[in-house]
């Protein structure tokens, strides 16, 4: 008779492990919610969206709701909860919004179905009907009579080192690390765990949600009704494998044509979705509800607060009006508390560990070792067998500082001192480099701007990614104004309402302070609107492109920017970016990678559109105090500072600027009456243009080799007595620079 085994995943993997060296047998597997659901009925994404369309319920309650329906029947409750389930279920019926799999029974009656673990009571209850028509069989864990000892440390990091220190000693007497697991092991131990592992050449199991890449936020700022557009955006940008993993999410909506009606349950399903790493010596992290037998498992944080669970009466379902096969929250507090007794005493190599405090908390040994009269020791680890010199040198540091600090002088030191000899009190800030810097780049002129200004910020910044800008008004002003322009500059708008919806859509909270300081700039945006529109009356080139885009390939690298605004007309183009801050449009600082942000538009305009560039600007649309002038009007002076400001080309500009002789629109523009301009027009030739866009791509290739390179040395720039890489860097705490790393650079006057 063919065999079904249902049964957890892991319990799965062991299974046919075992089985890998006997006969074929005809043996299928199941989990138990893969079970129920084909015996009873499933749900999908339509009958989610039906709920959370209809009924405006949140994500998380349509669950609930979904996954209490097996728990009812099709009678009157005379109770509310319940009966809105039973109305529910009949809605979702008359709607074919639940899937019934007719053939499941019969399939059934020609196996033997096998449970494995945990039953709930209403398991058993599905059981015994399933009796009536197949032969059932439950195997439950064999309880033997083990009595483990508990090792007790003082701190969260002697505890996770124990257990590093013997899972090496396992692997050293030949113990593979397949067959050592980890359990009970909550988030607060995921770091130490990584750290502590890693001094022992050891890896723990790694997963990381989707939802916590860069890939996610790409996906979610460039959320498009059209679906495709917005994995266009990550195909440049990301790995195949990761944009394969969203596009699999995505296609599971293809039943509906508006994808902004579905971004809710898509953004739910890519934080369901995990990334696992696997190394070869993993120590993989295990449920200790599931069964071993030869393993060496490692319960950790047997501490009151973490196990065994403790369930509260919080169920949709409570415990006032669960039917007589649903456990109450005392029957599932024993049953959790039975599963773990019965782990303990089956579970032949088992280590239990707890510990007495956190750097933020502190914890109590858990009932179950009083319960059970467990024995518990002191962990220590033998000092003179080291798998880490890595901890030994830290233990060295430790004992030092004790000594010298505190006159506290360990029985140990002379021991540490001798085997692990370390150069204390001494301390070097250059980058001592990194051994491997191989993944895609992808650049940008911010961080290619800040590379050249100093490396070892960009290495903090893009490559730990150590973000110490918590203002976050100054870090989202420049894209709420310009997502307001892009909109507003061709259609009407509600200018404060579009505010709201981008910051809403960028989850961006900001404080009552932050908020009111908002609002007083956003006051401008009208009459800067108005502005730009009036200077749109000088210009001949009428066709407009706003926030482009532009990807340049290099070998395994690109270099990004988007562009606010691009005004053309057949082969001539102008393009403008809109400036919230102050910024110098001088090109005297090129030849060092510096001050680049004109030439960089110029140069991604070039390579995205060819043709003949007129002019690239900057557009300070926030000028903060507008200076006075007894010779001008407020109004004068406000249209002044919001004029183009930036370079032309000498041999378009007249195709470009109906004013140009005398600008109305671009920052010291003016001609003479011989027809040249004046020497404080910031104008250009082509073959001007033509070597500036071959010095920013020379640069971009030196910045890509030198990252790629791993140069990332603390070299801070100072022009002409001031330092412009440290006034504002919020890393002075880290980087500890000296005089010695500063890098004197002249201006190019002539430039």
């Amino acid at each position: 008779m063919d065999t079904l085994i249902v049964c957890s995943n892991k319990t799965k993997e062991k299974i046919l492990l075992d089985l890998n060296d006997k006969p074929m047998m005809n043996i299928s597997f199941m989990n138990k919610k893969e079970f129920i659901h084909n015996y009873y009925f499933d749900y999908n994404e339509k009958t989610i969206y039906y709920l959370m369309d209809k009924y405006h319920y949140k994500y998380d309650i349509a669950l609930e709701y979904l996954n209490n329906l097996y728990y009812i029947e099709d009678k009157k409750y005379n109770d509310y909860k319940l009966d809105m389930l039973v109305s529910l279920k009949k809605e979702l019926d008359n709607n074919n919004l639940l899937i019934y799999n007719h053939l499941f029974k019969k399939y059934l009656i020609s196996k033997k179905i096998v449970f494995i673990g945990h039953l709930t009571k209403f398991d058993l209850r599905m059981i015994e009907q399933l009796k009536d028509i197949c032969n059932v069989e439950i195997k439950n864990r064999e309880v033997l009579n083990y009595d483990p000892v508990v090792y007790s440390f003082k701190t969260i990091d002697e505890e996770v080192e124990y257990v590093a220190y013997n899972i090496a000693k396992l692997i050293d007497e030949g113990i593979r690390p397949d067959k050592i697991k980890l359990a009970n092991v909550g988030s607060d131990y995921d770091n130490i765990i990584k750290r502590i592992f890693k001094m022992y050449n050891l890896c723990n199991e790694e997963k990381q949600s989707l939802f916590g890449m860069n890939i996610s936020d790409t996906f979610i700022k460039n959320y498009d009704s059209d679906i495709s557009k917005t994995i266009d955006v990550l195909k440049k940008k990301y790995d195949s494998s990761l944009v394969n993993k969203i596009i699999n999410i995505v296609n599971k909506y293809n039943f509906i044509d508006d994808y902004l009606k579905v971004k809710d349950l898509i953004i739910e399903d890519i934080k369901k979705t995990v990334i696992k790493t696997n190394y070869n010596n993993q120590i993989e992290i295990v449920d200790y509800h599931d069964f071993f037998d030869d393993e060496y498992v490692f319960l950790m944080s047997f501490n009151e607060e973490s196990i065994p669970r403790k369930y509260q009466d919080i169920d949709y379902i409570t415990d006032d009006i669960k039917p007589d096969y649903l456990e109450k929250t005392t029957e599932k507090n024993s049953s959790e508390k039975k599963q773990l007794i019965e782990f303990i005493k089956s579970t032949k190599n088992l280590i239990i560990t707890y510990k007495l405090k956190t750097p933020f908390s502190s914890f109590y040994p858990s009932s179950m070792i009083e319960y059970l009269d467990l024995n518990v020791e002191e962990g220590i680890i033998d000092k003179h067998i080291s798998y880490s010199k890595e901890s030994g040198r830290i233990a060295t540091c430790n004992k030092l500082d004790n000594y010298y600090k505190y006159g506290v002088k360990d029985q140990d030191l002379s021991y540490y001192v001798s085997n692990y000899p370390i150069d204390y009190n001494s301390y070097s800030n250059k980058f001592s480099g990194i051994n491997d810097f191989n993944s895609p780049l992808v650049l940008s002129y911010t961080s290619m701007d800040n590379y050249y200004k100093c490396r070892f910020k960009y290495y903090l910044e893009r490559v730990l990614k150590i973000d110490k800008d918590t203002n976050s008004l100054s870090k989202y002003i420049g894209s709420i104004f310009h997502y307001v322009l892009e909109k507003g500059l061709y259609s009407d708008i509600d200018y404060k309402l579009l505010v709201n919806e981008y910051l809403v859509n960028n989850n961006i909270s900001l404080t009552l302070k932050e908020r009111f300081f908002l609002d007083k700039l956003i006051q401008e945006i009208p009459n800067i609107i108005d502005e730009i529109k009036n200077q749109d009356n000088f210009i001949k080139l009428k066709n407009r492109l706003y926030e482009e885009k532009v990807f340049v390939d290099f070998v395994d690298s690109k270099f990004m920017g988007v562009i606010d605004k691009v005004m053309y007309d057949n082969d001539l183009y102008a393009i403008v970016d809109y400036k919230t801050g102050n910024t110098d449009i001088k090109l005297n600082m090129m030849k060092y990678g510096i001050g680049m942000q004109l030439p960089v538009y110029l140069y991604l305009a070039h390579k995205k559109f060819g043709g003949h560039i007129v002019g690239f600007y900057l557009n300070k649309i926030l000028n903060g105090n507008v200076k006075y002038d007894i010779k001008k009007s407020y109004e004068e002076q406000y249209k002044d500072n919001l004029k183009l400001y930036g370079y032309s080309n000498k041999k378009y500009i007249s195709e470009f600027d109906s004013s140009y002789k005398d600008s109305s629109i671009i920052k010291s523009l003016k001609v003479k009456n011989d027809g040249d301009f004046y020497s404080y027009s910031k104008v250009l030739s082509d073959d001007d243009i033509e070597e500036m866009i071959e010095e920013v791509e020379d640069k971009i290739i030196e910045c890509i080799d030198d990252i790629k390179g791993a140069k990332f040395d603390i070299n801070p720039k100072n022009i002409s007595g001031k330092n412009i890489s440290c006034e504002y860097c919020p890393y002075g705490d880290i980087c500890f620079k000296t005089n010695e790393d500063i890098v004197y650079l002249k201006e190019d006057l002539d430039a």
